[in-house]
């Protein structure tokens, strides 16, 4: 068997595996189970299997030969369940080894299905740090080489345990206990214990793993340290969006449990939010690169041009001809770089565009080099000079610089490319350590926050999912088309109900309609069952959720009865009564708009909108009279207000006044605030007048003025605004022939 039919051959057993997983997760039916996995495997050499499913089948049939013999044991049904887990792992660890074929690397990083050995693990990693203190000490007498073999041997050592950890099959409880003990030992280096951490989280992104995401759990709960505490955190949150753990209590369990907490709730409030800008970072990303930093460049430019010409004791002629030009770019600069600052401190990944290009440096062919905390120490960095390696700058840079541990890894890269190069004040100003990377313009030191750690993990974490070459077989936690909302996810959901009017408004801010859906979905119908939930914060933030969606997809009478029923709950609520008489309106029905209009009118008398509204809900009610009255007394107080013309226009032609009409469309049509659609319904003036040559006139201005889409006649184009203003033509008597000819201006 040739390597591509071996590869074909593993993604159909895979495929088969993950549906037999299924359903054994569904209807936990080991015989069942035990029959179809035995004949998936064949005649193939699953050998290294045998043992754990003989195991299986062979407890399974004592279990049911003591239940025939009439025997009732008070522990069957977990034993049962036990059985259904451990079959569980047996199949997972078939797609592991299913997987390894497909993509060959992974076994490469763990060739032999071998679990790291703990106590070597601790044995090494505590002896790195008596090494480093002992060479430390060495070093302060002018030795600096044993500190460069302590740390290669150290990072080879790290590289294959972080390996292993990663493609390693499942785990035991026991050695999960003792894996734990390790990542919490305060005798191992806190940049050890993260990137191991990280090992576990592509672990569990790889093939789910019970032990894993409980190790997981346990270190973000007793962990001291905040980065290790931070990333263990990221990590069970993962594992739970890639997870099948309903066979497994224990795991539902230890969720429930860390989710009492409502600090811990808070937090994973944050991380969803967050991990929303990271999957809009190329998006955010194209915003600054074509609308902020070209003006910010454009500024800086000029600001050069005009330290030169006013160099010399002569005015600059820029002064004399455009003397607020100055002012006026300054401000403009100032706006971009708050704009910019804006979406830092928001959390926006700004820096994503900028590093992405810099992640093809041979450093990062290395899989645990994405993940691995900044140290200019790290061995692959032997190209940085000596002296920039030991400067106040790259330890600045290592503690307080605004970038993640991948990015400042491309700038330390980068910047070892260009350094010999750089002017020589530059370069001393470097080596000074006095340059500050502190770009949050604030006193505090957001570094040692545990929202900006986490924040700064998940950067990482996206530019591995989003460039890293050996990304593929592992499951995306940000998603694809949309974020993805982890939670919906069953063990999270249950306990996240008070958190999601804040989500559910961000989501609505950002217009993300996608995932709005996906959270409105998972919780309207289990929130329904809560008791005493109509009136509280939630119930009230699903279905405004509701009826934004609604809005959204066009379906404008369900908008308007979610908007009804909210506007019962808070009638007080202006934002909540406009929605409802724009659903209303949009649904067709005029006449209640018109009266909801009216009380907004009555409620808020000052805001001219929703005079408009009442207006054109009148006029599409068939009051056009009524609507005419309300608009002459608008123009009256709002003579200059183009808007107010417009729909006053508008009501004139629906009371057979067109040339009354006519003059204010020509007044418009002349005006700065000119709309293409002014040129329409001049148009129409002068068609219902019986002056048809004009109104054809008019209409080519019109399409002149439009935007066709690609290979769309004009003709088309404007029976489809024909169409839309049908009730205007029935009231003039203009059919459908008519409108034919008259839209034929080719």
């Amino acid at each position: 068997m040739d390597g591509k039919a071996r590869e074909d051959a593993a993604i159909k057993s895979r495929d088969q595996l993950i549906i037999l997983g299924l359903k054994l997760e569904n209807d936990s039916n080991v015989g069942e189970t035990l029959r179809q996995l035995n004949q998936l495997l064949g005649q193939q050499d699953a050998s290294w299997i045998r043992e754990r499913l003989d195991d299986i089948t062979d407890n399974y049939h004592r279990l049911a030969d003591f239940y025939l013999q009439g025997y009732e044991d008070p522990q069957r049904q977990q034993f049962y369940k036990l059985l259904s887990a451990q079959l569980d792992g047996i199949i997972r660890d078939l797609i592991l080894e299913d997987l390894k074929v497909e993509y060959p690397y992974l076994k490469y990083l763990n060739p032999q299905r071998q679990i790291p050995s703990v106590d070597d693990m601790r044995q090494q990693l505590e002896s790195y740090v008596t090494d480093m203190a002992m060479a430390s000490l060495s070093a302060l007498n002018g030795s600096n080489d044993n500190l460069t073999d302590i740390h290669k041997r150290h990072a080879n050592n790290l590289r294959s345990y972080f390996n292993l950890t990663v493609a390693s099959p499942q785990w035991r409880h026991e050695y999960a206990v003792s894996f734990e003990k390790l990542l919490l030992s305060p005798a191992i280096d806190s940049a050890d214990a993260q990137l191991m951490v990280s090992a576990i989280t592509l672990a569990c992104l790889l093939v789910a793993d019970a032990e894993k995401i409980l190790t997981l759990i346990h270190v973000f709960q007793k962990s001291q340290d905040e980065r290790v505490k931070q990333r263990a955190f990221v990590g069970w949150v993962f594992a739970l969006s890639n997870g099948r753990y309903q066979l497994y209590d224990s795991v539902r369990q230890a969720v429930k449990e860390v989710l009492s907490d409502n600090s811990v709730k808070s937090a994973l409030l944050d991380m969803q939010i967050q991990m929303v800008y990271c999957h809009y970072a190329e998006r955010d990303n194209d915003e600054l690169r074509k609308n902020i930093m070209p003006n910010i460049i454009k500024s800086q430019d000029w600001q050069m041009m005009n330290m030169e010409s006013t160099s010399s004791d002569e005015s600059s002629l820029e002064e004399i001809l455009h003397p607020d030009e100055a002012d006026k770019r300054m401000e403009s600069l100032e706006k971009s770089i708050n704009k910019m600052n804006d979406m830092r401190k928001q959390g926006m990944d700004i820096y994503f565009g900028g590093f992405s290009q810099m992640k093809r440096f041979a450093f990062f062919n290395q899989l645990y080099n994405w993940l691995i905390p900044y140290t200019p120490t790290h061995p692959d960095l032997g190209i940085l000079p000596e002296e920039l390696r030991n400067s106040g700058f790259l330890d600045k840079l290592f503690k307080e610089g605004p970038f993640c541990d991948s990015d400042k890894y491309s700038f330390s890269i980068a910047l070892s490319s260009v350094y010999q190069r750089l002017p020589p004040e530059v370069r001393k100003v470097l080596l000074s350590g006095e340059v500050s990377l502190n770009m949050s313009g604030e006193n505090e030191e957001p570094w040692r926050h545990s929202a900006y750690i986490r924040r700064m993990y998940l950067q990482d974490l996206y530019r591995f999912f989003k460039l890293c070459d050996q990304r593929h077989p592992f499951f995306n936690a940000f998603g694809y088309a949309h974020p993805i909302m982890f939670f919906t996810k069953d063990m999270i959901s249950s306990e996240m109900r008070q958190q999601l009017p804040a989500l559910i408004s961000f989501l609505l801010k950002k217009k993300l309609w996608d995932s709005l859906q996906s959270v409105v979905e998972c919780f309207a119908t289990s929130h329904e069952k809560e008791p005493d939930c109509q009136g509280d914060e939630v119930a009230k933030s699903l279905k405004l959720a509701s009826a934004a969606l609604c809005m959204h997809n066009s379906d404008f009478v369900s908008a308007a009865d979610y908007l009804k029923e909210l506007s019962k709950m808070e009638p007080d609520n202006e934002s909540l009564l406009r929605q409802y008489s724009l659903a209303v309106f949009k649904s067709g029905h005029f006449e209640n708009a018109s009266e909801i209009y009216k009380t907004l009118t009555q409620r808020y008398p000052q805001k001219m909108s929703y005079a408009l509204g009442l207006a054109i809900s009148l006029i599409y009610c068939g009051k056009a009279d009524e609507a005419v009255s309300v608009l002459y007394k608008l123009d009256y107080e709002h003579p200059e207000d183009t808007e107010v013309q417009r729909t006053l226009a508008w009501g004139l032609l629906w009371v057979d006044r067109t040339e009354e009409a006519q003059k204010l469309y020509k007044s418009l049509c002349s005006s700065k605030e000119a709309l293409p659609d002014d040129s329409l319904n001049a148009a129409y003036c002068y068609w219902f007048q019986g002056q048809r040559k004009q109104a054809r006139e008019m209409l080519r201005k019109y399409i002149g003025l439009s935007k066709l889409e690609k290979d769309e006649s004009a003709a088309s184009f404007l029976l489809k605004k024909f169409h839309n203003d049908r009730d205007i033509f029935l009231h003039y008597g203009i059919d459908d022939t008519a409108q034919k000819v008259m839209a034929d201006i080719d």
